[in-house]
């Protein structure tokens, strides 16, 4: 094992290999005949490995494409990446376990549509135990007999050394997923900083063409993850997880922030309950129940955090119809939730 691109390596391996020739080959291969053919090899591999990595193919648009597949509607598509965001506490890790779930059985937990797909739990936060122990009262709170679940004991390693391992699984698995237990834990850096950012993304998506991944929020901000803006930039789709707790019972919600490829439409809500043993109950919810959750205000609270936006705007960013968009707006006014200004004809609000 050697780096070709160091001439050390090189000249070790070329010194170690004469040494163990027969005599009479030895004598007819002197060593720096030996070592240069050794360098020319290696800069054809290089040239070669450079130029043969990457195909440049012809994109005829006449062609049909294939078309979208959605795994988790509507959050989590094939061949994208996807990453829920919320502030610590709020239920995530217990979230990734209901997908691991209806990925692998194709059963509805959360998400109504939901397709089967070989998923990989990659866990970078907690240890094998406390994932078994999860996973079992999820499936007795479901009712169910889950079939066994591909799962990666991770605690402490991060995600760089992970790469062949999650390559390999990838290419016994086509189109399977992988499931990031959490961003915050992947290594490489600090996550202030830009390029760590993009090396993690990077890294995801040379792993696998679809993958999920588990993000913080700063305690000041919960409408965008951790600092880095490269996160949001890097995925496909931004979803942030809210909830509120009532009793042993926790209501959340996923709100799209940002789609590249689809409508953000409206929020879905589910509720645990809890006992002291850990997870006893889940259940599909709606706004009725948590009237604070997945409202049409919350929908409309996350994308004025982005920026400013008229009702129009609201209208085309939340697929909401425009008279239920004016009357929140205007509720919320009244509140002194929002404020508005007005350009000309337009008006535009904006997070008080």
């Amino acid at each position: 094992t050697f780096n070709l691109g160091r001439a050390e390596d090189r000249t070790r391996l070329a010194n170690g290999a004469h040494k163990v020739l027969p005599r009479d080959v030895s004598e007819l291969v002197p060593i720096v005949d030996l070592a240069h053919q050794l360098d020319m090899i290696c800069l054809y591999a290089c040239n070669q490995w450079e130029v043969e990595r990457i195909k440049i193919v012809s994109v005829d648009a006449s062609e049909a494409p294939v078309p979208r597949e959605l795994l988790c509607p509507p959050h989590v598509e094939r061949g994208t990446g996807t990453i829920f965001f919320a502030p610590p506490g709020t239920g995530k890790s217990w979230l990734l376990v209901l997908m691991a779930i209806s990925l692998t059985t194709g059963t509805v937990t959360v998400w109504p549509g939901q397709r089967p797909a070989p998923c990989l739990y990659v866990d970078l936060e907690r240890s094998e135990i406390v994932f078994r122990r999860r996973l079992h009262q999820v499936a007795s709170a479901l009712r169910m007999t889950l079939p066994p679940i591909d799962y990666l004991a991770a605690r402490g390693l991060g995600v760089v050394s992970l790469r062949k391992k999650l390559r390999e699984w990838v290419a016994v698995h086509p189109g399977g997923v992988l499931l990031y237990d959490s961003i915050s834990r992947m290594g490489g850096g600090s996550l202030v900083d830009d390029q760590t950012a993009n090396s993690l993304i990077d890294m995801a998506n040379a792993a696998s063409d679809t993958w999920v991944a588990l993000g913080d929020t700063p305690r000041q901000d919960s409408a965008h993850i951790y600092r880095s803006k490269h996160f949001e930039g890097g995925a496909d789709t931004m979803v942030k997880l809210a909830s509120e707790e009532r009793g042993d019972k926790l209501g959340c919600s996923l709100t799209i922030t940002k789609s590249n490829h689809g409508r953000r439409g409206q929020p879905i809500i589910f509720d645990l309950r809890f006992n002291d043993s850990g997870l006893a109950g889940f259940g599909q919810s709606d706004a009725k129940a948590w009237p604070e959750l997945g409202t049409t205000r919350e929908n409309i609270r996350a994308q004025l955090v982005i920026h400013p936006m008229t009702a129009t705007e609201l209208e085309k960013a939340t697929g909401i119809a425009r008279t239920t968009i004016s009357e929140n707006l205007h509720a919320m006014e009244i509140a002194k939730e929002i404020t508005s200004e007005r350009s000309g004809k337009e008006v535009r609000f904006s997070i008080t």
